[in-house]
């Protein structure tokens, strides 16, 4: 924005106006003016002149009368001449008067012209004020949008300064928390390797207790049917033979038993519990879910929800008090169910 100018004197302001208005008024009609004027004094001029070869006529008319009363004291011949000179006289005054009138005529007809044309041009002078008038109010309406819009640009422009402002701030703020989030996520991803080593380590010391103890089950097993071989005991024909709970054996399944729609997508992962009963089950529904084997058919017996992608692994505890499962997001997530 520009600075703001010193404001001016009102009396230069007002020599300023008069100034103006005389150029727009006064010169444009200054030589019709001093034409009409000319025209005025010229006619002034004429009639003086008009009264006073009246009056002179006037005057010789009497002094001719005068001298036919008492010109027949006189001789015959001065009077002739005197006659003649004085008719020759009023023949000129006469001749003078009748091209006075034509004059007067004309300028009157010129007169009339140019009152004619002052009255069109005054009408017209009025007009252009009329005009000047409108403009003036119009330019002092456009100087008062002038000033509230320059006043709006100077709000507008302080507003985008405190907005510049508020969004250094704000990229300052948001810079410092991004680097507090990358250590933030550092750390964490610090901690969760730390965390999943010592699960793997958990998994690997779980691991082989439930070998020791599959183990020490399969020797049992072994020493009771040493035992019942030896003993004599009556065979009983067992119509489903898989409907016993879940034992250890040696050999690998060979045909599918029971087939059912655990999920609504991909089976990602599938768990047994300790006990072979308990199922658990993850997929790519985000859901997991547990099942009851009975009687060679699984009845759900709960569904577990909580993790935000597919569930990709699952670990039951030795005694089925927690269950543990991971999510295949950006970084995996670990949901425990207790």
């Amino acid at each position: 924005m520009e600075a703001s100018r010193p404001k001016p004197n009102f009396k230069d302001t007002i020599l300023h106006e008069l100034k103006r208005r005389h150029d727009c008024e006064v010169r444009p009609w200054e030589g019709l003016i001093r034409s009409h004027n000319r025209l005025l004094e010229l006619n002034d001029n004429l009639k003086s002149n008009n009264i006073q070869l009246t009056l002179e006529l006037d005057k010789l008319r009497a002094e001719n009368e005068n001298l036919k009363i008492h010109g027949e004291t006189s001789s015959g011949s001065s009077k002739s001449d005197k006659v003649s000179a004085l008719e020759q006289k009023v023949f000129k005054l006469q001749e003078e008067l009748t091209e006075l009138h034509r004059r007067k005529g004309e300028n009157s007809e010129l007169i009339i012209q140019l009152n004619s044309a002052l009255k069109l041009k005054e009408n017209e002078l009025s007009e252009a004020r009329m005009k000047i008038s409108e403009f003036e109010s119009y330019q002092r309406a456009l100087l008062t949008e002038k000033s509230n819009l320059e006043k709006t640009i100077l709000g507008l422009e302080e507003q985008i300064q405190t907005i510049r402002d508020e969004h250094t701030s704000l990229q300052l703020m948001y810079n410092a928390l991004e680097q507090d989030n990358r250590k933030i996520n550092i750390e964490y991803q610090e901690l969760l390797n730390r965390w999943l080593k010592y699960k793997a380590v958990q998994a690997d010391l779980v691991n082989m207790q439930n070998d020791a103890e599959i183990k020490q089950k399969q020797l049992q097993m072994q020493n009771l049917l040493q035992q019942a071989a030896e003993q004599a005991v009556d065979v009983v024909e067992v119509d489903n033979p898989r409907s016993f709970p879940f034992l250890p054996f040696d050999g690998y399944p060979t045909k599918c038993v029971y087939k059912w729609d655990a999920h609504e997508g991909e089976v990602n992962a599938v768990k047994f519990g300790p006990t072979g009963i308990l199922v658990a089950t993850g997929g790519s529904d985000r859901k997991i879910k547990l099942w009851n084997i009975v009687n060679n058919t699984c009845e759900e017996a709960g569904v577990l929800t909580g993790c935000n992608a597919a569930v990709m692994s699952i670990d039951i505890d030795n005694d089925v008090s927690a269950l543990f499962g991971v999510c295949a997001e950006k970084t995996d997530t670990g949901v425990f169910y207790g």
